[in-house]
């Protein structure tokens, strides 16, 4: 995949995961890949490639090749969240400070930490270091 493509498929997960985020698009809303590709002026490929992405990341749920609804949150499914990060992150950090390179993860999470802290006033900013920090190794 060429780097236009690429930034242009990453903007379109951007703007789609934002409108989910801050409810325009509310959870049970159905999308149409139409629908989005005329309200974000793009093509089809850079939308069906956010859209993938967003399934994977359980935001959406595809109901047909051609649409897909925004899951809803209950609080259930949010708790089945916190207890599977709970055990992993336990996890993964007893890994790290078993490492000889912890000092540096160290340095690398709690850059990423003034960010989300700079960032906890924009919800979108906030999930992209959210993700950062848990993805670093």
């Amino acid at each position: 995949m060429d780097n236009n493509r690429k930034n242009l498929s990453s903007k379109v997960y951007d703007e789609i995961k934002k409108k989910i985020v801050e409810l325009e698009f509310p959870p049970e809303s159905i999308l149409s890949e139409r629908d989005l590709v005329e309200k974000l002026d793009v093509s089809r490929t850079p939308v069906r490639e956010a859209t993938i992405k967003l399934v994977q990341e359980n935001w959406l749920i595809t109901s047909d090749r051609r649409s897909m609804k925004v899951r809803e949150l209950t609080i259930q499914s949010v708790m089945e969240l916190f207890q599977f990060r709970a055990m992993m992150e336990s996890y993964a950090l007893s890994y790290a400070f078993e490492s000889k390179t912890k000092r540096i993860l160290a340095g690398k999470l709690d850059m990423i930490v003034n960010e989300m802290e700079q960032s906890r006033h924009d919800p979108l900013e906030f999930i992209k270091f959210d993700i950062k920090y848990h993805t670093r190794s």
